[in-house]
């Protein structure tokens, strides 16, 4: 069974190695350390006591002491990285291996941009979180439980997915330099480094703290 007591997928395995517990799934090996962020190709059988894996078994392409990460977003079911040369790699409910500038991940999907700007989504599309409006190009991707954003280069925020809590819909529509987004809501930074957010305040969650000088 798996770390929470659900019942892990066929294609997924977890034993305990050198420094802590390794698990395999949709083909990819991964491993948390302290300051580093292990990947091993799916040939990889043995990783080695220092980290990485032993190349003698494993597949071509870069070992993870080679990689060098960037970014890195988590979601729901799903966490993505990106190197400094452009590679993406998925791992979780999601385990895909892409290329772009920027990834973000929500609840069961994730969202990627393109070198050209232009977004694409993989994953779970049944309230369109999955499908970025026709000749999009944006920036700085943000993904909540059901729908997605990203910030474009006029200072808008064009959203996607699912409206029932109005969580795609910013108030203002423009003036924004940085975007966030949760389960049913949105935030907002503008350029006045004030924070407005939209969409469900059941809990206070869009509720920010009045003023400025947040960055």
């Amino acid at each position: 069974r798996g770390p929470a007591g659900g019942r892990r997928g066929a294609s997924e395995r977890r034993r305990q190695g050198p420094g802590g517990w390794w698990w395999r799934r949709g083909g990819v090996q991964v491993k948390s350390t302290a300051g580093a962020l292990m990947l091993c190709a799916s040939g990889c059988r043995i990783p080695l006591q220092e980290g990485g894996c032993d190349t003698a078994v494993a597949d071509t392409g870069p070992t993870p002491s080679e990689r060098s990460w960037v970014s890195v977003s988590a979601g729901g079911l799903s966490t993505c990285a990106r190197e400094d040369d452009g590679t993406i790699a998925c791992w979780g409910d999601l385990a895909v291996s892409d290329e772009g500038a920027d990834v973000a991940v929500g609840y069961q999907h994730a969202c990627i941009i393109g070198v050209t700007g232009a977004p694409r989504c993989i994953g779970r599309d049944d309230p369109g979180q999955g499908a970025p409006p026709d000749g999009l190009t944006a920036t700085a991707p943000a993904l909540g439980g059901a729908h997605s954003c990203a910030l474009r280069d006029a200072a808008s925020v064009p959203c996607w997915g699912r409206a029932r809590a109005s969580q795609l819909t910013p108030d203002p529509p423009t003036g924004w330099t940085a975007v966030a987004a949760g389960w049913r809501n949105t935030c907002g930074l503008d350029a006045d480094q004030s924070i407005s957010c939209w969409g469900d305040d059941s809990d206070g969650q869009s509720s920010p703290p009045a003023g400025g000088g947040w960055t």
